[in-house]
């Protein structure tokens, strides 16, 4: 863990001598430090702290309605193609001369339901776990440190 030593009244980063806070932690991947540091996020190549966590959770939050959205117009589209295969088996028929075109969409289909339920709970897991981290009053960081 980063260790801040006080020197006078001041709090002095010992990896980059920068006069900080004690709330502050230096991060290895970006060589800066970041106030109310949670961790440092590959995904988006920047630390979440502090200044940036809000808009950090309401990007989780869209990914996690989005993902739900999703699922439920897929989840639509293949309900209502089951009830009507015959039907839409038909047409496809007629348009493209066989129904393989109707069992690549199918396949399609459920691949995407497949990735989108596999995002959903991932985006779930992180949402609720940063719920967690609100609701005892710490950071990633903090929680990590004392679990």
């Amino acid at each position: 863990p980063n260790l801040n030593l006080l020197k006078g009244n001041k709090v002095v980063c010992t990896k980059c001598n920068a006069v900080v806070s004690f709330m502050t932690v230096h991060c290895s991947e970006c060589n800066k430090c970041v106030l109310g540091y949670h961790y440092h996020c590959r995904w988006l190549n920047t630390c979440v702290g502090s200044t940036n966590y809000e808009n950090y959770l309401y990007l989780i939050l869209g990914i996690l309605l989005t993902s739900l959205l999703h699922l439920v117009v897929n989840i639509s589209i293949v309900t209502a193609m089951f009830k009507n295969i015959n039907t839409i088996m038909d047409a496809h028929k007629r348009l493209y001369g066989d129904a393989s075109v109707y069992a690549t969409y199918m396949v399609f289909v459920w691949i995407t339901i497949i990735v989108t339920f596999v995002q959903f709970v991932a985006a779930s897991y992180t949402f609720i776990y940063h719920l967690v981290y609100i609701n005892k009053g710490m950071t990633r960081y903090e929680y990590q440190a004392i679990n």
